[in-house]
């Protein structure tokens, strides 16, 4: 089950090498502009520098948690494609405005156009769960459809059977049938 998680956890472990990436950054900027810590300013080329990390940084847990929600909600491959793009996105955005504060723009308005789209596409999906699993209805396909139309009603599935394109199903406590997650969370 962890295996079909592998594309979102290889983005996301691209995203945390490329903040990283931009900390060393403000590292060797405060080197070459002689910046001590813990002052932020002095030398513009240094602030633009650390704006452009700082900015990163703080779109940084809305963007993995929109990915994660859209990933497993609305369509992997198609997530970890926009994800892709979101980091070059950003990537270009660091290099841009380290150089120019003009030339940060049109970076930034790439990303920010990918972070809706992954906003957008994670609030599809957990609507389309929810309506399916609440109304039976799903609106992604437009149609109503029998249980289980979703993930999430397992009470019509036989142990062992497959729901999901990554979800393995098992019997759960109270003799229903739940995904294996559970192990995983609730070991005892």
């Amino acid at each position: 089950m962890l295996a079909d998680f592998a594309p979102l956890a290889l983005i996301t472990i691209l995203a945390v090498l490329e903040q990283a990436y931009f900390s060393l950054q403000v590292i060797y900027a405060r080197r070459r502009f002689r910046i001590a810590p813990p002052a932020v300013s002095g030398n513009e080329d240094f602030e633009r520098v650390y704006r452009a990390h700082l900015n990163s940084s703080e779109y940084f847990p809305m963007f993995l948690s929109v990915f994660w929600i859209a990933g497993v909600f609305f369509s992997q491959v198609l997530v970890v494609c926009i994800g892709a793009l979101y980091l070059y996105g950003r990537y270009m955005y660091f290099k841009g405005y380290s150089e120019s504060a003009l030339k940060r723009l049109r970076p930034m308005y790439f990303s920010a156009t990918i972070l809706w789209i992954l906003i957008f596409l994670a609030s599809l999906g957990v609507l389309s769960q929810l309506t399916c699993q609440y109304l039976g209805y799903n609106p992604l396909t437009a149609k109503e459809e029998q249980p289980p139309c979703c993930p999430c009603d397992m009470n019509h599935i036989s142990p062992g059977q497959s729901v999901h394109r990554f979800q393995k199903i098992r019997p759960g406590l109270n003799g229903t049938v739940i995904p294996q997650l559970e192990a995983v969370l609730f070991p005892f």
